[in-house]
């Protein structure tokens, strides 16, 4: 995808094009629950950046391949939303900013075997790293520029190959069979290097380290990086010098390691570029955006003692609109954003929905320093619990403060009166490279002519090249009550092994939870039938208490494998019977869930079936439902324009107390038809039997439709 210099005839035609679409689909003024809400682009030299960010708090698990190829999946896990029950949309798609100096790429969220993934897919081989942001609301994707800044010889003065000191013959005679054969082994790495047969220099070089430790051990241990980075293996590059830097820290050749280390690994340039003021560049305006359409049919044939049933589950068309129009100079950068999506039901019964999820404008000075953002938009912090239609503005006072001020209305909530609110924040950053920054913050919530939230909070963040950490804790001021405290972090060790861990206290109230189970959807009129003391008691009565503890890691055993391990532990509260007339619903009592695990393995594979393929060999058990899963997941690009997804799922236990057995193999078949348009078709099969009851279900789904990305 190529930058697109328009005139501005060129702009607002396309933007009268896509509202117009967007009026003849009929939206209306309801939100959507997306998952990405933006994507942004900054240059950082031998690099961009483009930062992918989320509409919801976010937990980074892992991604893979690790530095390179023509896909890359992003696994996280969904932290709980402010609104219990809130389902976000699948397979949403997104194209990246226009750039000329890397590969373009289209992200699409999924949700296979339970893990919710950002699959990515370049336009071409591409090198990059990955990092969950400081917010842990978006992820930092560093691709390489195909045509990076310095070329593969010497750094920074650095010999081309290494120096091997004459001998004289008494050394010679002196020296013992291993110092020879050392010397052999060197001299045969310095040929390989020199003729440009980079394989046989490695297998030199390794050879020489095998041997019991010598005079050339240390330069070799340097020069068999510089043959790995040579032949393109950077990951194994990396190792090596990394390894050199452990062993001689204070070594001959430790200054041309860094420097040679600092070429390899992307990550440097991500933390360098996000921390800086950002790049000057001339005035330049882009429009970018998609349409896609896919039709989505289901039907289901049920079998039991009492009979045989077939029926359609699912016949409807969903067609969305992204639209953005972004103006970058020295001293601006505004955009326009527009997203909405219309969904046509096919099926008797069923209604058609229109949705818009986000309709913006954002100016950025970066000269005096000053932010906002007016129209429909998702929250980035300060409290605020929700998508909603208003103002966010903030203002660097100076170099390391920010004081910020937010208003506006809550679109995702179905009661009648939407919630209103204000909030203001004081952030603060620990100063030129200090990997610290935070915030605190005041937000009031009022629905109905009700108090519906009133609190105050801060949010704590360590950003740096190998770790990330985010800690939230939210005190509702007016129920006297915890609403959250969050920890998170992540860490990537010399080796490339992810570790990652998730605190999560919950409670979320506000006095809207009252209408839970209600027969009104409007808390006034439950406060006028009752009294507001009485819709506080039922809030409180109505509001979960949920906590969630963590852990797992990653570690790359090779180049092509990746083995990963996650561990989790859940409990909640439960809530007391509450309710005494239809109007406010009389609710049972549910007991507190005493703590349950689960547990999910896998092995990831790059290049194991095809080239370039992402394979993924899973198992997870969940305590909670009694159950056991298997699945393996195949993800290729067959040609260069198709791309192969293949799966199959095996569900074995006892949910319910029942014997269920379920399969789930699935198909989905891509092909760019264009540049700028892509065909996509998926069949799968779900598959299952519960042996209790002695019934069985087999569903087939089918998908088929387009994206046009301009």
């Amino acid at each position: 995808m190529k930058v697109k210099k328009t005139s501005r005839e060129k702009i607002f035609r396309r933007i009268g094009i896509t509202f117009a679409l967007a009026s003849a689909l009929g939206f209306p003024l309801s939100a959507s629950a997306q998952l990405i809400d933006s994507i942004s682009v900054r240059d950082g030299g031998d690099v961009v950046i483009y930062t992918i960010n989320m509409t919801t708090q976010v937990h980074y698990l892992r991604h893979t391949p690790t530095t390179q190829g023509r896909t890359l999946d992003i696994y996280y896990q969904l932290l709980p939303g402010a609104s219990p029950g809130d389902l976000f949309e699948a397979n949403e798609m997104r194209n990246s900013p226009p750039s000329e100096q890397t590969p373009s790429f289209v992200i699409r969220s999924k949700q296979d075997n339970n893990q919710n993934d950002l699959a990515i897919v370049f336009s071409s081989e591409a090198e990059y790293t990955v990092l969950p942001g400081k917010d842990f609301r978006s992820f930092h994707i560093a691709v390489r520029k195909t045509a990076p800044v310095g070329g593969e010889s010497g750094i920074g003065g650095a010999r081309d190959v290494p120096e091997i000191p004459a001998v004289s013959a008494a050394e010679e005679s002196a020296a013992s069979a291993d110092e020879k054969r050392a010397r052999e082994l060197m001299i045969a790495g310095r040929d390989g290097l020199v003729s440009g047969d980079y394989p046989a220099a490695v297998g030199a070089f390794n050879k020489l380290l095998s041997l019991p430790p010598n005079r050339y051990t240390q330069d070799a241990q340097e020069w068999i990086g510089v043959a790995r980075e040579r032949a393109g293996q950077r990951f194994k590059a990396k190792l090596e010098y990394e390894t050199y830097l452990q062993l001689y820290p204070d070594g001959a050749g430790a200054a041309r390691v860094k420097e040679r280390l600092a070429k390899v690994s992307i990550r440097p340039a991500v933390i360098e570029t996000l921390e800086g003021a950002g790049e000057k560049r001339a005035a330049e305006t882009q429009v970018f955006g998609g349409v896609s359409s896919y039709y989505n049919y289901s039907a289901s044939d049920i079998s039991s003692p009492t009979g045989s049933v077939s029926a359609k589950d699912l016949s409807s068309q969903l067609t969305a609109v992204d639209f953005s129009a972004r103006y970058r100079g020295e001293t601006y950068d505004n955009r326009l954003v527009f997203r909405g999506s219309h969904t046509q039901n096919y099926l008797a019964g069923q209604s058609n929905d229109s949705k818009i999820s986000s309709a913006y404008v954002d100016v950025r000075n970066m000269a005096a320093n000053y932010t906002a953002r007016i129209g429909r938009q998702s929250p980035v912090s300060d409290g605020i619990m929700g998508r909603f239609d208003g103002i966010t503005a903030s203002y660097g006072f100076k170099p390391d403060w920010q004081a910020g001020v937010a208003a506006g209305r809550l679109a995702d909530v179905v009661q009648d009166e939407k919630p209103v609110f204000a909030g203001a924040k004081l952030g603060v950053a620990g100063g030129a490279g200090s990997p610290w920054s935070g915030s605190v913050y005041l937000i009031n919530q009022t629905a109905g002519g009700l108090s519906d939230r009133q609190a105050v909070g801060t949010e704590i963040r360590y950003f740096d090249l190998n770790r990330v950490a985010y800690l939230l804790v939210d005190y509702d001021t007016s129920y006297a009550a915890l609403n959250t405290v969050l920890l998170q972090a992540s860490m990537t060790s010399p080796t490339g092994t992810i570790y990652h861990v998730l605190l999560d206290h919950r409670k979320n109230i506000s006095t809207s939870n009252a209408l839970i189970g209600s027969s009104t959807t409007s808390l006034s009129a439950l406060a006028s039938a009752t009294s507001k003391d009485y819709v506080r008691q039922l809030a409180e009565a109505r509001t979960l208490t949920t906590d969630l503890v963590q852990a797992g890691f990653t570690y790359p055993v090779s180049e092509k494998w990746q083995v990963s391990a996650d561990i989790g532990m859940t409990r909640d509260s439960g809530m007391p019977a509450s309710g005494a007339t239809a109007l406010e619903g009389i609710l049972a009592a549910t007991p507190a869930n005493s703590t349950s695990w689960n547990l999910t393995a896998q092995l990831i594979g790059n290049s194991v079936i095809f080239a370039g393929d992402i394979t993924l060999f899973g198992l997870t058990r969940d305590q909670a439902t009694n159950t056991t899963g298997l699945y393996v997941t195949n993800h290729v690009v067959v040609k260069e324009k198709w791309t192969l997804d293949s799966g199959l799922r095996v569900l074995n236990g006892n949910p319910g107390g029942g014997t269920l057995t379920q399969y789930q193999p699935s198909l989905k078949l891509a092909y760019q038809a264009w540049e700028a348009l892509s065909l996509e078709a998926e069949l799968g099969v779900d598959r299952s039997n519960d042996h209790s009851i002695s019934t069985r279900t087999n569903r087939k789904y089918a998908t088929l439709g387009f994206r046009w990305v301009f």
